[in-house]
């Protein structure tokens, strides 16, 4: 079964966010990874219920801002802390995927530690209502680009075939997914560089207003 690892990188620290925030990141020293702003305009399906954003890595709280106009603007330290972050191996574990079917040599360092943003919305009472994904439709579909924001501890790179074209720096990156269907085969792509025909959008999903 081919699947990338980007998903490794990514779906695992997300599926962790659900176990509750816990501690909040106070940032770092400047210098310490390249920091990160994320502007989000005209959130697909976002509702008047939405009042705030917070962020999280691996169930910890690193950062937050209003929701305000349809959209939001949040502020990214250019240092988290090291506990936040998971080895490659408890990421595959998480998702189950393979990652042994990758070439080591694909990898350039596999001691690298990363973590993935999960951004979830809150209403005025300080409940968690739903969460918000950067993609190319507004529903799921075996036939999309999807991006999602990972830090890591390092530089590093994924590169082979035609699938693994990553470069990651230390500090904030964005990781381009791209799904899609060939002879009835599922595959994935994933990059660093974004692709020029990537039609990306802020979505919302979570509870709505009757």
């Amino acid at each position: 079964m081919k699947k990338t690892l980007l998903n490794l990188l990514i779906v695992a620290i997300i599926t962790s966010v659900a176990l509750v925030a816990c501690s909040k990141e106070n940032g770092g020293k400047d210098g310490e990874g390249n920091a990160l702003t994320i502007n989000a305009t005209n959130v697909v399906r976002a509702n008047s219920n939405i009042v705030a954003v917070k962020a999280f890595i691996a169930g910890f709280e690193v950062a937050s801002c209003k929701f305000q106009n349809n959209g939001f603007s949040l502020n990214l330290s250019t240092n988290v802390s090291e506990q936040y972050l998971k080895d490659i191996y408890y990421l595959k574990h998480k998702l189950g995927f393979e990652i042994f079917g990758i070439p080591a040599h694909f990898i350039s360092d596999r001691n690298n530690r990363c973590g993935v943003l999960e951004l979830l919305a809150y209403n005025n009472s300080g409940r968690n209502i739903g969460h918000f994904r950067l993609g190319e439709k507004e529903y799921h579909s075996d036939d999309q680009f999807e991006a999602y924001y990972v830090y890591t501890d390092r530089n590093f790179t994924i590169k082979g075939y035609s699938t693994y074209d990553c470069s990651f720096k230390k500090g904030w990156n964005i990781v381009y997914l791209h799904h899609y269907i060939i002879q009835s085969s599922y595959e994935d792509e994933m990059t660093t560089t974004k692709p020029s025909n990537a039609n990306l959008k802020w979505i919302y999903e979570g509870e709505i207003i009757d």
